[in-house]
């Protein structure tokens, strides 16, 4: 336990002293166009768009897992405070560079603001990974993407879907 302590206060000192940036300084500068990680986020999405054409694969998917500021309360979409606010900031800049590099793009913010509201997004204080609710919210929208996508997609005849007719005595019941 006294290494945790030790751990910790060395950690509270260094950002005090300004020595370790705050978590949200530094994903600042990581969402920075001109960072190494930016650099590193948008050659791998390059790479995936490229091996997804290489392949004949559709366009790869974007989906952005928006999620609360709080794990105590709920978060407001509806009315976003500064903290949220720095969120979405990263959030579309995360989506913009999906787009560019030729991925289908989404967000759900407008469903959190309407269908989540009042609802906390963490699944519990300890815990902020998303709520069962945003987990739903999730799964629906990606499904309803994938549906639009096939339901646009011209089809062709499947061999599957027609039972082979089989001749001679190894096909008989």
């Amino acid at each position: 336990m006294s290494g945790v302590c030790c751990t910790t206060g060395s950690t509270g000192w260094q950002k005090a002293a300004g020595v370790l940036p705050s978590w949200q300084v530094a994903l600042e500068r990581a969402y920075d166009p001109d960072s190494p990680e930016w650099q590193g986020f948008v050659h791998a999405l390059a790479d995936i768009s490229r091996i997804s054409a290489e392949r004949d694969l559709p366009a790869p998917i974007f989906a952005v897992l928006n999620q609360g500021t709080f794990t105590d309360r709920p978060t407001d979409y509806a009315h976003p405070d500064e903290e949220l606010r720095l969120y979405l900031s990263w959030y579309h800049r995360a989506e913009a560079a999906g787009r560019r590099a030729g991925f289908i793009t989404f967000h759900h913010e407008d469903e959190i603001a309407t269908r989540l509201a009042g609802e906390p997004l963490a699944v519990n204080v300890a815990d902020g990974h998303p709520s069962a609710g945003l987990n739903r919210l999730y799964g629906r929208k990606l499904f309803d993407r994938i549906r639009e996508r096939l339901d646009a997609t011209p089809r062709e005849p499947s061999a599957s879907r027609h039972r082979p007719v089989r001749r001679g005595a190894a096909s008989m019941p």
